[in-house]
């Protein structure tokens, strides 16, 4: 036979058997037979375990791994013309092989932007004449690595991105908050300046309906079906509070409604949490080396979640199994533990307070430092480096309780977790943030080298401030919502411009940088310069592991063509190895945030372009509150002075 024939390689041209086929190397029709009867014991074996229906997929045996034709031509096998499906909806490789036809270049197909892990071990001597040692195969995997984020979703209005989230197969969709609004807004409150809305907290079994409502829609009905792990944190209006904290007299039932919107396992750390009243948070690992569907990783097995292992086992027996193709997803709590906002006057200057409650933290520490994931995602249900607006009960966000944003800053940097990532919520927008970490040496001194945080924040499935930022659905369907969306979007597109914004955390991109990776976003043809989007949104994180990066997307309702951001970096930048390009900050800038920390802080984290000047924030933030409420009270101005123009002409007439 030649060249082509022969499975096994030229290794093996003599009348040695390749000892996992057990048979000649110069039959490949008798290869072929072999494979398929290999596939069919195994469909028969899989089929009795699997759910009718489900997809499941065989890597080739390793004989097959060793032919220098097959290293050329693996993508062949794994192109969906070269498949079929057997019984029970078993997948294994088809035509090609069914009817022995030589894998030449009239079969190929190229098969693009997918991945699978197939791993061959054998025993197969080297070439040029080196001894006979250990290798190992990579195929690529057909379903690509990702995990989906997504926050503020009414269950009252249009929901047009289940689709699209559904379309992406990914292992996973994370709610960053607010999965559906259970309080009920009652107005502004002019008592307050400025005004702030009013709401009306919610009670169990109101919660339970409006979940109820939420699982009955058919596009997020498709997403719960399909095989995806669903699971996340709560943020006030899930939670059921505007603006909720401990003082919230359903924490506990709130929780538990939670859990069972999602579908917690009944043994599951997280859910346990919840049921007796300590929040709804925990972390799940992701292994993407497994079977398609398979990803998650059950907590005993991961060994993460100190309530799952404890430390006990955890440091005398505990050995980690999952392989280095593995992401880690936490997701903190920030309502039922949460210290109240201050009050009055002093709602408009940081306090002492506390964001997690020290239970959560000291979990948390212990759970991050136990990870061995190559990437480790932080879900918050607000913005971790966001500054937004003074009052607390305006914009809340981590930097309002300054020791907690501090604390929190140190147990990721100092916990040598590897790659990690920010992911957060609650503003109805999507923001792309970075600050860089400076840690503190001895004496106080201030070391050269930083580290960087990237948070992604993606908020909006059913409202933004590009549609409307307001959840009522009045809003989106009276006669009078174009005028709220004309509103929505003009005010903070105005927050957004260059020479007004004040948000020095905002990545931006410029038309100098070219660069491979687009660590400051504008990837695959989407927007350049600052990072934002005000559009409807869910945010996707894709792990590329031949090539050790971590993609960011943001898509909307234009679909997955386009993704309205896109950024990419590699391992080695998010953990601090390689330097992350884009930063722009001075000397001044380190020392000035240095000057407000306390002298036991051991990271200085800076906004990736510098410190804004305190007179350049006020003005903005001013310029911004007074054209919304201007935008929010014009329609009422308007009436008065229509009224008194008309009460004026009836006064000139009677006269």
């Amino acid at each position: 036979m030649g060249r082509e024939a022969d499975a096994c390689g030229d290794d093996q041209k003599s009348d040695r058997r390749c000892d996992r086929c057990r048979h000649r190397p110069d039959t490949p029709h008798l290869l072929v037979l072999k494979v398929l009867t290999d596939y069919a014991n195994e469909a028969r074996a899989k089929t009795r375990n699997s759910k009718p229906g489900r997809r499941i997929s065989f890597p080739l045996v390793s004989c097959l791994s060793k032919s220098p034709l097959f290293r050329q031509q693996r993508r062949v096998l794994a192109a969906p013309a070269n498949r079929l499906i057997l019984a029970g909806g078993i997948e294994a490789f088809g035509p090609a092989l069914l009817f022995g036809i030589p894998l030449d270049t009239t079969n190929r197909m190229n098969l693009q932007n997918h991945r699978i892990f197939s791993k061959a071990k054998c025993e197969a001597p080297a070439t040029n004449g080196s001894p006979e040692k250990n290798c190992e195969t990579t195929m690529k995997n057909l379903h690509p690595s990702r995990i989906l984020f997504g926050s503020c979703n009414s269950q009252n209005l249009s929901q047009p991105l289940w689709p699209i989230i559904t379309s992406r197969d990914a292992a996973a969709f994370v709610w960053a908050g607010d999965s559906i609004y259970a309080d009920q807004f009652a107005g502004l409150d002019f008592s307050h300046f400025p005004p702030h809305p009013k709401h009306v907290s919610a009670t169990p079994e109101r919660l339970r309906s409006y979940y109820n409502k939420q699982l009955s829609h058919p596009g997020y009905r498709r997403l719960v079906e399909s095989n995806v792990t669903i699971f996340g944190t709560v943020d006030d209006h899930d939670y059921g509070q505007n603006n909720g904290d401990r003082t919230y007299k359903y924490r506990r039932e709130s929780g538990l409604a939670y859990v069972d919107f999602v579908g917690e396992p009944t043994d599951s750390p997280i859910r346990r949490r919840a049921a007796s009243g300590k929040g709804v948070y925990g972390v799940k690992l992701f292994d993407f080396a497994r079977e398609k569907g398979d990803e998650l990783v059950p907590d005993i097995e991961a060994g993460v979640d100190p309530d799952a292992v404890s430390d006990e086992d955890y440091n005398s027996k505990f050995k980690a199994t999952h392989s280095g193709r593995s992401v880690a997803v936490f997701v903190l709590d920030v309502r039922s533990n949460r210290d109240p906002w201050p009050k009055g006057i002093n709602a408009w200057f940081p306090s002492d307070g506390d964001m997690l409650g020290e239970e959560q933290w000291r979990w948390f520490e212990t759970a991050l430092n136990r990870s061995k994931a190559a990437v480790n995602v932080i879900v918050s249900g607000l913005q971790v480096h966001a500054d937004r607006f003074p009052s607390a009960t305006v914009a809340e966000e981590w930097v309002k309780f300054p020791k907690s944003r501090q604390r929190l800053y140190a147990i990721i940097l100092q916990s040598g977790a590897q790659s990690p990532f920010l992911v957060s919520g609650d503003v109805h927008m999507a923001q792309l943030s970075r600050k860089d970490c400076f840690q503190r040496q001895n004496e106080g001194n201030i070391g050269a080298s930083s580290r960087p945080l990237v948070e992604l924040t993606t908020s909006g499935l059913t409202h933004s401030w590009g549609t409307c930022f307001a959840s009522s659905e009045r809003y989106h369907t009276a006669w009078y919502a174009p005028y709220f969306h004309f509103m929505s979007r003009l005010s903070m597109s105005f927050n957004h411009l260059d020479r007004i914004c004040p948000w020095n955390e905002l990545v931006a991109t410029t038309s100098d940088q070219q660069r491979l990776l687009f660590e400051n976003g504008g990837a695959e043809g989407s927007k350049t310069g600052k990072q934002f989007s005000l559009e409807l949104n869910f945010g996707e994180l894709e792990f590329d592991w031949e090539e050790q990066v971590v993609v960011m997307r943001v898509f909307g309702v234009i679909g997955t063509d386009q993704p309205m951001l896109s950024a990419k970096w590699s391992f080695a930048q998010l953990s601090g190895n390689d330097v992350m390009p884009g930063s722009s900050i001075s000397t001044n800038d380190i020392e000035k945030v240095a000057s407000h920390l306390s002298a036991d802080d051991q990271w200085v984290c800076v906004d990736c372009s510098g410190v804004v000047s305190s007179l350049h924030y006020f003005v903005s933030t001013a310029m911004g509150v007074t054209l919304l409420f201007t935008l929010i009270l014009l329609p009422n101005i308007l009436s008065i002075f229509s009224v008194l123009l008309v009460l004026r002409w009836i006064l000139r007439k009677l006269e």
